[in-house]
Formats: structure tokens, C-alpha cells, sequence
């Protein structure tokens, strides 16, 4: 049983490793910066595949930098990548405890491969032991960093040197710990461990069923697809797009890519806990026929004159008696717009609107036609 169990768990992680490797494989012909979630380093594929080497370069200059935060694995990092790539490349490692000078005398060779702490790294550049000017991919194990900072700095410093922004692929024990890396990442795609395991071990029903994991839970998924439904209609057919675009660009620049999802989370976690959305009820406003205390009125404009329902709003509500409790739905189409109107209001509203101008245009403003 003992060996029948063994024998599973080998096949499990031998599956897991395949199905990490194809995932890196493809975003790494993408050629996008990389962020992996690494606890079970064993399990990762080749760092030579991660450093896209193509072969000896012929030139003076280190062209792959892989800088890992544990001394311990600078060894493991060289033998790994010998053995993927044979003689086909020159690597170097500067192990902290070896003395820098002697080291200063192998880097006087073709190197194409350099292994390193950063520290040590930085004490090679500084001396002018080293050009890594021409280096076109790093890898950062950044899977035992301490937290402090110093290995972000480190890094910017290093990258400073670089000429042209190399191709990254960063390790860490998890996808939060971006900020130990300084900012060197330029918008990457980032895996987690479930990205990378099999899909076997992802779909295993004795880990977690469909059942168990919708339980699990904190929110009723059937509401809360209501709920983004009723923002995403609201935001069609209410929000101004340039005001929008302006939110969305500010958004982007203060968030990083691997932050965004936790923000629209959390946005909607206080948009269906605190009800910041108004209420909107769905079934009317699918409905062609207005609500039966208001009646339909004929706008001649749309979107293609940057109108919105907020503009129709402040329009209507400039008729004498017309507030905005009396306006009921209101579609925006390309050309020319609905806007309900209370019935007792929506004649005077008529006869003080048509012939007014919007935006520079006088308006046809009259009782829409039944279909």
C-alpha cells in the first residue's frame, strides 16, 4: 500500500510538473513578464526554459542574469541549467562565500549565463567586473525574500544597468509578494499554483467538489450576478464614457495588474453589503412598454451626439413642473432617445421642449409612436 501510494503521489507531481511546464511554455513564447507562485520549487520546470536561452551568443557581454535571495540554491540553479543546456552555454555562479577576486578571474571569459545573490552581483558591477548591459532575460527567485526591501533595491539597481528592459520571470512563495521585487515587472501575467497544476488535480472531486466549493462561499452567486448585471446596465445606460475613461485610466495607473481583481471585489462586496448602486428592477426596464402611470416621449437624439441619460435628465427636468421623480426609464440610442415621462406631465413637458435646442441641435420632442 505504502508503495502503491508513493507510486501515486510520484505520477501526481510528475503531472503537475508537466502541466506547470506547459503553461510557462506558452505565456514564455508570448514573451511577457512572468510572476509564478512557487512554494514546491522541485516541482518547476527548467530555469533554462524560463530564460529563453537560444544558445551561446559569442559575445563578451552576460546576456541571462538569474538572481535568487537563498545562497543555497545558487548551486542548484547552476547545475540545473548546465544540464538543460550542456556545453552549449558558459555559466557562472558568485557564491557570497567564495572570495570576490578569484571570482573577478573567471568572469574575464565568454560568460553567458551569470548566477548570483544580488549583493554579490552589485559588488561585481561596482568593481566593473561585470557588463550586463546586453542581458535580454532574468529570473528572480524571490521564493525566500525577507520582506525588508533591500532585494527591490537590489534589483533596481541591477536593471539600471541593462540597456533594453530584459524579459522577467520572477518566483515567489506568493502572488502578493510582488512589491519585494521593486517594480521591475512590466505587467505581468501572473500564475498561481492552480494555474500550473494539472487539470487532473484541479477537477479531483476528493479534493473539493463543485458542491463544497459554492457553499464555501461568503456570498449567494445567483445574487451577486444579479447585482454586477444591474452596475453593468447602470453604467450603459446612465454613466458619461468620458468621465468613465477618465476613472478608468487614473485606475490603472494607481493599480497594478495584479491588484485590479481585488479592488473590483471588494468594490462589489460594498456595492452589495451597503447597496451604493440604486435599485433598479430588471423587469421593466426590458420591457418595450412604459410603466402605466407614464408615457413615452420621442427625443430626436442619441449617442452619436455624446448624449447620455443624465443629459435627458437635466433636459426634462428644465420643463416647468417636471422633476426628476417623474421621469421613469430612458433609452439612448444611436440617433434619437425614449424618456418616460409621468402622464400628467409628459404633454406640457412636450409643448415646452419640442423645437428646443441640445448641444447645439433643436430637438423633435414628441409622443413616441405605438408599435
Amino acid at each position: 500500500m505504502a508503495g502503491d501510494r508513493t507510486s501515486n503521489d510520484t505520477g501526481a507531481e510528475q503531472a503537475a510538473f508537466s502541466a506547470a511546464e506547459r503553461v510557462i511554455s506558452r505565456a514564455l513564447k508570448k514573451r511577457r513578464d512572468l510572476l509564478i507562485e512557487a512554494r514546491n520549487w522541485h516541482r518547476l520546470p527548467s530555469i533554462a526554459d524560463a530564460l529563453r536561452i537560444r544558445g551561446r551568443h559569442g559575445h563578451a557581454a552576460v546576456r541571462y542574469l538569474v538572481v535568487t535571495t537563498d545562497r543555497s540554491r545558487i548551486t542548484a540553479l547552476d547545475q540545473q541549467i548546465r544540464d538543460h543546456c550542456g556545453q552549449r552555454v558558459a555559466v557562472l555562479s558568485l557564491d557570497p562565500g567564495e572570495d570576490a577576486q578569484s571570482q573577478a578571474s573567471r568572469i574575464s571569459g565568454s560568460i553567458d549565463v551569470v548566477v548570483s545573490t544580488p549583493t554579490r552581483l552589485i559588488d561585481h558591477l561596482r568593481r566593473g567586473n561585470l557588463d550586463v548591459s546586453s542581458v535580454c532575460s532574468c529570473v528572480i527567485d524571490a521564493v525566500v525574500a525577507d520582506g525588508t526591501g533591500h532585494f527591490g533595491a537590489d534589483l533596481q539597481f541591477v536593471y539600471a544597468k541593462i540597456d533594453q528592459g530584459p524579459t522577467t520571470t520572477a518566483f515567489v512563495q506568493d502572488l502578493g509578494q510582488e512589491y519585494l521585487l521593486g517594480g521591475v515587472l512590466r505587467r505581468p501575467l501572473s500564475l498561481s499554483e492552480d494555474d500550473l497544476q494539472a487539470p487532473t488535480a484541479r477537477s479531483n472531486p476528493s479534493a473539493h467538489t463543485k458542491e463544497q466549493q459554492m457553499s464555501d462561499l461568503p456570498f449567494d452567486p445567483s445574487e451577486l450576478r444579479e447585482k454586477i448585471a444591474e452596475i453593468v446596465q447602470e453604467v450603459h445606460e446612465e454613466a458619461d464614457p468620458g468621465e468613465m475613461m477618465a476613472y478608468r485610466k487614473y485606475a490603472r495607473k494607481y493599480t497594478t495588474l495584479f491588484n485590479r481583481g481585488y479592488v473590483f471585489g471588494y468594490l462589489i462586496k460594498q456595492a452589495v453589503e451597503g447597496g451604493s448602486t440604486r435599485p433598479r428592477s430588471r423587469k421593466p426596464q426590458r420591457s418595450d412598454e412604459p410603466s402605466p402611470d407614464h408615457q413615452s416621449v420621442f427625443v430626436s437624439v442619441g449617442r452619436n451626439r455624446r448624449i447620455h441619460a443624465r443629459d435627458l435628465i437635466t433636459f426634462f427636468t428644465s420643463a416647468d413642473g417636471v422633476t426628476r421623480d417623474d421621469i421613469g426609464q430612458i433609452k439612448v440610442l444611436d440617433n434619437y432617445s425614449f424618456v418616460e415621462v409621468a402622464t400628467g406631465k409628459a404633454q406640457a413637458a412636450i409643448d415646452e421642449l419640442n423645437g428646443k435646442e441640445l448641444r447645439g441641435r433643436k430637438l423633435t420632442v414628441n409622443f413616441a409612436r405605438k408599435k
